[in-house]
């Protein structure tokens, strides 16, 4: 039998405890992080900040593979990091996860059931929940079913960016202030969504497949290839 929701992802979205979404991911994904890391993860299981460093590593070795597939697991694997308490750490799996969703074509109580949960961790994004010890699968579950049918839609809004240190910086992960404020222009307008990154330490993701990403914006933008060219080459 299909499973409603094939994406891992969505698969943890639908999870009503912490504890629940990582034994399915673990079971799901234990040949692919190894002996050696499956068992640092294990080891790391009693203390939250060892245990989100090593989290945090797995998904990056997870990305370096490269495959729609293990890229999938890699997200899911973010979002066990989330913390309602430390709203900037959903930035790192919302967009994502949002965009998982919206490609998934589920069948429409599927797909209502996913959003729902989806709402409560944007509201989480916006730190409605940032007193709360709770991980958010267990809120999302029980903030879903306190909704009737007949309830009024949760209304939200993407909040900016937050201003405290991104979870890679709070973990000793390589991090790179891209705004610093001291150089920065007054943000005016649409701009004034970035304000929150100021001075904020983002975390260093490695670029992979250099080459191929320089070919599309050849060919989206070919009136300047010229500049970039000697761009690049004055900076090397």
């Amino acid at each position: 039998m299909r499973p409603r929701f094939e994406h891992p992802a969505l698969q943890l979205l639908m999870q009503p405890r912490w504890d629940d979404a990582f034994a399915q991911l673990w079971m799901a994904s234990e040949r692919l992080l190894g002996k050696q890391r499956g068992q640092a993860i294990l080891d790391a299981a009693d203390d939250r900040k060892a245990l989100r460093k090593e989290i945090c590593e797995a998904v990056d070795e997870l990305y370096a593979d490269g495959t729609p597939p293990v890229g999938a697991l890699a997200l899911a694997w973010s979002m066990l990091t989330v913390d309602p308490r430390q709203p900037h750490s959903f930035w790192t799996v919302l967009p994502q996860l949002t965009f998982a969703l919206d490609a998934a074509d589920l069948p429409a109580d599927d797909d209502a059931a996913a959003r729902s949960r989806l709402r409560v961790w944007w509201l989480g994004a916006e730190g409605r929940w940032d007193d709360n010890a709770q991980s958010i699968f267990r809120i999302a579950d029980l903030e879903t079913q306190k909704r009737d049918d007949d309830d009024p839609p949760l209304v939200f809004e993407a909040g900016p960016i937050s201003t405290a240190e991104s979870l890679a910086a709070d973990l000793g992960l390589p991090t790179l202030v891209v705004m610093p404020k001291a150089k920065a222009a007054k943000l005016k307008g649409d701009h004034s969504a970035y304000k929150e990154i100021l001075d904020a330490k983002l975390r260093l993701v490695v670029a992979r497949d250099v080459a191929g990403i320089r070919d599309i914006l050849h060919a989206e933008f070919p009136h300047a290839v010229t500049r970039w060219t000697r761009c690049c080459a004055t900076c090397e």
